[in-house]
């Protein structure tokens, strides 16, 4: 399970200072080189969250996002393990 030390973490690069790929955690965005906190996508993920202490599953969750319209990360539908990954970051952040 990933876990993001700070939202301005510096991204991993390579011997060439180059950024390493991969995946852009739901919440986040890219500036500069640091990952900050992509204001929209924050709020998403207080709604997860107070759904999930409203005690909705994963499944639940993620069909009022896609009811809701609201994007995935690259714009995808929700699933129940996406939820899952965020509700598990985010809990582990506080």
């Amino acid at each position: 399970m990933e876990k993001l030390v700070s939202a301005t973490a510096p991204l991993k690069t390579n011997s060439g200072g180059d950024p390493i790929p991969g995946q852009i955690p739901f919440g986040f965005k890219v500036e500069n080189g640091r990952l900050i906190k992509e204001k929209k996508e924050q709020q998403i993920i207080i709604k997860i969250q107070r759904w999930k202490v409203e005690n909705l599953s994963l499944r639940e969750i993620a069909r009022r996002l896609n009811q809701e319209k609201v994007p995935g990360k690259n714009g995808g539908r929700w699933a129940a393990n996406t939820v899952k990954k965020i509700v598990e970051r985010t809990s582990n952040n506080q």
